[in-house]
């Protein structure tokens, strides 16, 4: 029963992702299908059974492909009654599905007349946020451009509504379908054959991510004529179609079909759990490594596996429980987001699969990281009721989560005694001919002594350094139940594993047609023999003809101080945002959205980004993905791109002054070790955080446009140094006043202004020169006060002008 019913629901899903098809066949192909409609019209007979134009369109796409009943039975979303014999049951799933993951529509009057998407991002507010940002989000209207999704700012990035003016729609809509139809019918003669599915699952993972390329631009609801009624176009199709598809899975229950086979009002019955598991001790991990050989190899190995445990744990639970891939929400960040369908039981067990989780974890990591899940279930009528929606949905996960954060392995705790958790740390190394030492790497794991230091190295940190190595040249990715030996990847028993690859040539046959394999940072995956779908991650690394670039390569190209700037940032008050930002428009499908697309920026667009010519080869991403990043680079490149960082993330975010992000730099030599430049640079965010939004940055705190500004004088600056018209030893001089006349974080002792002027007038003759270094240092228009960006421009200057 447990195998029929994982392979229901994976029909479930497949249909649901097709339901709302229909609306962009009619969109595209609008100037046929009025006629066509009009005709049909008179005859009646599509809304006796389909109700909707879309619903029947939907149908006359989908039998021409398939004839399977559960996937068919999606056309019926809006009229169970209508469908024939044996679809009923499951035309009231998608009905159900279909009406309550559309509760995110927007209460807001869309008055436009464009079918197109409205970006998320555009309407967050945080009540009681002040911002110095003069435009606000009302200001101006943005939406995404009708464009298969690709990694570029041309794409990704929203457009004004006055860059529309010229804007064809109609025949936006047809190139995307068309091009659909074109990219579909690849699929389906790979996986359909005499309309029949030839692997179910292998078909249903290819549609997603065909209708994640094409559909994330397109509007899941505007204009319906039918209805004539006009809806807030701010959730994608591919956003609804994804939510639905999880919420048809989850009513495929025992305890669900019963309600939904015998009550007259099965949505205040049926129960949906929402899920969402946090990956604890994710920055002690990360850091937690020594300096030796190989450190830049293991630190990327070990991001890239945080980045993926919690998909990897995801995909465990959902294997257990009999659901598809696309009952996860979102994963990324260190955390997962899942939505389940309700049992009698389901709290036990979700707990045990959580001990278990828990158990495997410490058997590798040994503590140092673990999972806490927190977990509520709602009806589907509760998900109309937003107060209750948002306090059963947050509050309550919120809360579980807390309270299983602080109770970090209390099963194992409670289950092993002290002896036995020993045992489980020292499994491998009870023979007492052999000498034992700690891993030199992460000096936590016993090892195997054997003379040398580079030997002593514990599994994972072998691991870690391979896969480390491979990721910049991988082109794809596998997920995999079972360990996959010869590949460079993860792998945990009883969780998964996760692998790359440069060529798919040195996979077998029998791993291409069994596993699940993904194109790297490239929607082209069915250009690519057996990929199933495409995944972000963020892999640049600075490179040579010989391999990745070591520290002590990269930092020969800093113009002035040979040293490497450690910097991380994190988008603001993410928390308000999710939790007060959309208002009353708060939803499942909303938070979906806002975490995929906030994602997008970091885990996709920084591949992009670092990949145009002013940063090639001269930015190490060390993470970036979720909603933080942490790179390195010779400090001025740096330095740079933070700036075009936070540039870039306003124009993605639609300038929206309740969305920014802070971040803290260490400057250090290449040979400092990763470990402490990236907990120094943590604490430096921390610092900046305090004014929010800002930048910490050689121990001084500015704003964005104070950074920005600061940085444009110092090179003016920098090119009189460079010209010999005022020497860089004055610079120094006057750095040397600032810090020693620091009184607090920005005032400096009056004592500061005789020795100023000293030097001034000693070392720089020419009067306007002079005037220049006054109004460089003192706001001539404030009493001639030091102004807060002194110390950090006189420090740039320093650094830049070093021979």
């Amino acid at each position: 029963m447990k195998e029929n019913k994982k392979k229901v629901r994976k029909l479930l899903a497949i249909g649901a992702l097709f339901h709302d098809i229909g609306k962009v066949m009619i969109r595209a192909l609008w100037d046929e299908t009025k006629e066509y409609f009009k005709q049909i019209e008179k005859e009646k007979h599509y809304k006796e059974q389909f109700r909707y134009a879309h619903a029947f369109s939907t149908y006359e796409f989908l039998k021409k492909i398939v004839d399977d009943q559960v996937i068919l039975a999606s056309s019926y979303h809006h009229n169970p009654e209508g469908a024939p014999g044996g679809l009923e049951l499951y035309a009231k799933i998608y009905q159900l599905a279909d009406f309550y993951s559309s509760s995110e529509r927007s209460e807001k009057e869309k008055k436009d007349q464009e079918n197109l998407l409205r970006v998320i991002f555009q309407n967050i507010k945080i009540p009681k946020i002040e911002s110095t940002n003069q435009e606000t989000s009302s200001e101006q209207e943005y939406f995404y451009n009708l464009q298969p999704l690709q990694i570029n700012n041309e794409v990704i990035f929203p457009i004004k509504k006055e860059d529309l003016i010229s804007f064809d729609e109609i025949a936006a809509y047809r190139n995307l379908w068309e091009s659909f139809r074109d990219e579909f019918n690849i699929l389906k003669n790979t996986y359909i054959g005499n309309k029949k599915l030839n692997s179910s699952e292998k078909f249903l993972k290819a549609l997603y991510h065909l209708i994640y390329k094409y559909f994330w631009c397109v509007p899941a609801s505007t204009y319906d004529p039918e209805r004539k009624e006009r809806h807030y176009p701010d959730i994608s199709l591919f956003d609804h179609l994804r939510v639905c598809a999880a919420f048809s899975t989850s009513l495929y229950t025992d305890y669900n079909l019963n309600i939904i086979r015998d009550s007259d009002k099965p949505e205040t019955k049926t129960k949906l759990i929402f899920l969402k598991g946090d990956i604890s001790g994710i920055q002690k991990f990360l850091y937690g490594i020594t300096n030796i050989t190989g450190v830049a190899k293991r630190l990327r190995g070990r991001s890239t596996f945080l980045t993926l445990l919690p998909d990897l744990i995801a995909r465990a639970l959902l294997d257990k429980f009999g659901y598809p891939f696309v009952n996860i929400l979102y994963s990324g960040g260190g955390h997962f987001e899942i939505v389940l369908g309700y049992e009698d039981g389901i709290e036990k067990e979700l707990d045990k699969f959580s001990k278990e989780v828990e158990e495997i974890l410490f058997k590798n990591f040994y503590g140092a990281i673990g999972l806490a899940l927190g977990y509520t279930e709602i009806t589907l009528s509760e998900l109309r009721n937003k107060e209750v929606y948002r306090n059963k949905i947050m509050k309550n996960i919120y809360r579980m989560l807390e309270k299983n954060k602080k109770q970090k392995f209390k099963g194992m705790l409670i289950n092993y005694s002290t002896e036995q958790l020993l045992n489980i740390i020292n499994q491998e190394f009870k023979d007492i001919e052999k000498n034992y030492t700690v891993c030199p790497s992460c000096q936590v794991v016993i090892t195997e002594e054997t003379g040398e230091e580079e030997k002593n190295i514990c599994k994972w940190c072998e691991i870690f350094k391979e896969v480390g190595g491979i990721i910049p040249k991988a082109k794809y990715l596998i997920f995999s139940k079972e360990k996959l030996e010869n590949l460079p990847g993860f792998y945990i028993d009883r969780i998964g594993g996760v692998y790359f690859l440069e060529d798919l040539s040195k996979v077998s046959i029998r791993i291409k047609e069994n596993k699940s394999i993904y194109l790297l940072n490239d929607t082209n995956f069915l250009n690519e023999e057996k990929c199933n779908g495409f995944k972000f991650i963020a892999q640049i690394v600075p490179q040579t003809n010989s391999g990745v670039m070591t520290f002590e390569e990269l930092v020969m190209s800093a113009e002035g101080d040979k040293k490497l700037a450690f910097a991380r940032g994190d988008v603001d008050n993410l928390g308000l945002i999710f939790m007060q930002g959309l208002g009353e428009d708060y939803s499942i499908s909303r938070i979906a959205t806002l975490s995929r697309s906030l994602d997008l920026y970091f885990s996709g667009y920084f591949n992009y980004l670092f990949n145009l010519e002013e940063f090639k080869n001269k930015i190490y991403i060390l993470y970036a993905g979720g909603d933080d990043f942490f790179i390195i680079g010779p400090w001025d490149k740096v330095f740079d791109a933070l700036k075009r960082i936070r540039e870039d993330f306003k124009k993605y975010t639609c300038n929206n002054k309740d969305i920014e992000l802070s971040s803290g730099v260490f400057v250090g030599r290449d040979s400092y070790p990763v470990r402490f430049a990236g907990e120094l640079a943590g604490s430096e965010e921390d610092k900046a955080k305090e004014i929010k939004p800002a930048i910490r940055v050689l121990g001084e705190s500015l704003k964005w446009d104070e950074y920005e500004k600061a940085i444009e004088e110092a090179e003016e600056m920098v090119n009189l140094v460079k010209n010999r018209k005022i020497g860089r030893s004055l610079f120094y001089k006057f750095y040397q006043l600032l810090n020693s006349f620091k009184e607090n974080e920005n005032k400096i002792s009056p004592k500061f202004y005789p020795q100023f002027y000293y030097y001034l007038y000693r070392n720089v003759k020419d009067e306007k020169d002079r005037e220049q270094v006054i109004g460089f240092f003192l706001d001539t228009g404030k009493d001639y006060q030091v102004k807060k960006d002194a110390l950090f421009k006189a420090k740039y200057i320093i650094m830049k002008t070093r021979e």
